[in-house]
């Protein structure tokens, strides 16, 4: 039964290699003059298009950290998990507040102790955003409290 399945795939492989310009420009005419078959083929795009970056970005990562496989997350994922925008995160590396983590090829990638930390950031910036200097001192704080540099978090 698989070799038929995959007779039939190798066919029709087969078929739209040599027939793809006719049947391609068949499908491009139909979406031109359908009102129907368009606004199908535009709800379809857009569902991809929503499914597609969501399934790339929450691909599972490992890095090499001392001998150990960790588990590190994009910039953009960790982002999502603490409410803040990418931008806000690479504005914390920029002020020194957070040290830039680089693993590798020189892409931003966070544990998931960086990122529990990077909530506790969050958590004291809202709740001392008004008197930076005791926003400091809780952050010196938090880094005793942890007992973590933040490259031990890595």
């Amino acid at each position: 039964m698989k070799s038929e399945e995959l007779g039939a795939d190798t066919a029709y492989s087969r078929w739209y290699a040599s027939n793809k310009g006719v049947f391609n420009a068949k499908r491009r005419e139909r979406y031109n003059s359908d009102k129907k078959y368009r606004a199908k083929a535009m709800k379809n795009a857009r569902v991809y298009r929503k499914s597609g970056p969501e399934n790339v970005m929450t691909r599972l990562l490992f890095r090499e950290y001392n001998g150990q496989r960790v588990e590190v997350f994009r910039i953009s994922t960790v982002g999502e998990k603490i409410g803040r925008s990418v931008q806000a995160i690479r504005q914390w590396e920029k002020n020194g507040i957070i040290p830039k983590p680089l693993f590798g090829a020189g892409h931003r990638v966070y544990t998931e102790k960086q990122v529990t930390l990077l909530k506790r950031v969050v958590e004291l910036s809202d709740k001392y955003r008004h008197s930076h200097a005791e926003y400091k001192m809780k952050m010196a704080e938090l880094t005793k409290h942890i007992g973590f540099e933040w490259g031990a978090l890595k």
